[in-house]
């Protein structure tokens, strides 16, 4: 770790599974420095385009329409930027996914279990791993830019007109990440230094995630023993308290953000990882609350597939279901029908809407029949309001 490091931060050592760093070469990466690493993989007559474009409008670093230009010729040859299975934004190619080693330039390694290896990622901050711990420094500002928009469609309208307008929520700096810390309840899980971040990992290590968990295969594993109801439901019960208790949402609740601590082999004390998403400061806390369910109820419907990709509906509406349960475990039952209500007016809305960043976030990037599944995941969530 670097010399600025504060002397009483632990200094790096084994967490389970180790998380690794960032590659040197990908330090002060651009979005100009990513077009360059996908020089080899585009003819010369795409390259000369995106010079066009670039030579002609600006730098897309700098501008958020230059972005945009790059982004459509990009998904006009089969490119697409989307934040992939373990959260890393990168530019794929729908047919031999040519560019996936621009996700070497920002994925931060998986969360560090022991028990067994987990699919979830660390993204959208430089991380290293410190003793007992993670370590966050500072934010991928180049990527979070792209991701930013890209979320600002999937929540505004999904249609390329909506990526300029103003977002619902965004990736956190430093400072509000410390925040939102504070004002959701997690001080005993972080630790501010001046150099950044400490999550401790002891709950994580021992424990497991909640998407690792829905998504499990192995009947005779470390995960088999733990009930998916019961795990969804008591990860509901403590996003209602925290809903409670803060006044406020989260930013992001998917599966990937809940860990669950085991204690003598009993799943115990769901809490949320590091929240580096934050609303805009002039959404309400109401529509924040329902902006969460929504995240979570698509999350959590869309977790048990099948290998060609079949979504199991049946055990959807089971999961939706758990979570209505325990959220109503967990807080008032007026604040309960209030979020219930909001929830039906957003999807009524059409939100979340199916762009291709919400697709993967929500885990339909590899459903079979995407729209007809979104949106009848959406019926599911719309029976239980």
């Amino acid at each position: 770790m670097s010399k600025e490091r504060d002397k009483d931060v632990p200094e790096v050592g084994p967490v389970g599974t180790s998380v690794p760093k960032r590659p040197s070469s990908a330090k002060g990466t651009s979005v100009l420095e990513l077009l360059k690493s996908l020089k080899g993989e585009l003819t010369s007559e795409q390259e000369s385009s995106v010079s066009e474009v670039l030579e002609r409008s600006g730098n897309p670093d700098e501008d958020p329409e230059v972005l945009r230009s790059v982004i459509d010729l990009l998904e006009d040859w089969g490119f697409r930027p989307i934040d992939n299975d373990s959260g890393s934004l990168v530019i794929e190619s729908e047919s031999e996914r040519k560019a996936a080693k621009i996700n070497e330039l920002v994925t931060q390694g998986k969360m560090p279990t022991i028990k067994y290896k987990s699919n979830v990622g660390l993204y959208g901050f430089k991380v290293e791993p410190v003793e007992g711990g993670i370590l966050y420094i500072k934010p991928l500002d180049v990527v979070n830019k792209i991701e930013d928009r890209l979320r600002v469609s999937g929540d505004r309208g999904g249609k390329i007109t909506d990526f300029f307008r103003k977002g619902v929520r965004r990736r956190a700096n430093l400072q509000e990440a410390k925040v939102n810390i504070q004002e959701l309840g997690l001080q005993a899980y972080f630790t501010d230094f001046s150099s950044g971040i400490v999550e401790t990992t002891e709950d994580i290590s021992k424990g497991f995630m909640l998407t690792d968990l829905l998504g499990n295969r192995d009947d005779r594993g470390f995960l088999a023993k733990f009930d998916r109801w019961n795990a969804v439901k008591e990860a509901s019960r403590m996003v209602a308290q925290v809903h409670s208790s803060s006044k406020r949402g989260i930013g992001e609740l998917l599966t990937n953000n809940i860990v669950f601590g085991v204690t003598e082999n009993k799943m115990s004390n769901p809490r949320l990882t590091f929240p580096n998403i934050t609303f805009s400061e002039d959404v309400e806390a109401l529509e924040q609350q329902a902006t969460d369910m929504l995240d979570f109820l698509f999350s959590v419907g869309s977790t048990r597939r099948s290998a060609t990709g079949e979504i199991d509906f049946n055990l959807a509406r089971m999961y939706i279901h758990a979570v209505f349960d325990g959220y109503g475990l967990g807080r008032d039952g007026r604040d309960v029908e209030m979020v219930k209500r909001a929830i039906r007016a957003l999807s009524e809305q059409g939100r979340p809407f199916l762009t291709l960043h919400n697709g993967v976030r929500l885990g339909f990037d590899r459903v079979k029949n995407k729209k007809e599944a979104f949106e009848r995941i959406r019926g599911l969530i719309l029976e239980e309001v």
